[in-house]
């Protein structure tokens, strides 16, 4: 079933995901498995608008962080500043955008650059956020796959089938 298949994908995504967790103990690898767990949906073409988005809004937030936290002069009231700001705007930002992705972004990378260098956590947020994308368009591609359009024509099948059925028992009644 439907819904089977994408508790299947996501049984494989977390759980690879979490191999590589304790396989890579780094410190930030939990990004690799809370960014696959946060692209994968349902249907492929809901995950592969997540994953564009995601990465678009990454590689811009890591942009915009690594340009603006040498600014800061390293201050750290400054820094609680802008995470303030970007959490703010995270939260009033429609989930799964480009625009949610880039504060999401600035706001982690803002807490981040506190306790390691800026370009290095960028780095490191943008190669796992790449990481999860790939990971999770094979699994999407390859493992238990179910599209808009394979699923609407299951339903429609389904739909009829259930008509079909219905007009048996109405039948029987009848007879």
């Amino acid at each position: 079933t439907f819904e089977m298949r994408f508790a299947m994908r996501m049984s494989l995504v977390l759980m690879t995901g979490m191999a590589f967790n304790f396989l890579f103990d780094e410190g930030h690898s939990y990004w690799f498995v809370m960014n696959a767990f946060l692209l994968l949906r349902p249907m492929y073409e809901e995950s592969r608008y997540r994953m564009r988005n995601r990465f678009l809004g990454t590689a811009a937030g890591c942009l915009i962080v690594s340009a603006v936290i040498p600014l800061l002069g390293g201050s750290l009231t400054a820094h609680f500043i802008l995470a303030s700001v970007m959490v703010a705007c995270m939260y009033t930002a429609v989930p799964g955008t480009i625009l949610h992705a880039l504060f999401v972004t600035c706001y982690a990378l803002t807490m981040t650059t506190m306790a390691m260098e800026s370009s290095m956590a960028a780095v490191l947020r943008l190669a796992y956020v790449i990481g999860a994308v790939l990971f999770v368009l094979i699994v999407n591609r390859f493992f238990f796959p179910t599209s808009m359009g394979s699923q609407f024509r299951y339903n429609f099948q389904m739909l009829f089938h259930m008509h079909h059925v219905y007009l048996r028992i109405l039948e029987n009644a009848l007879e």
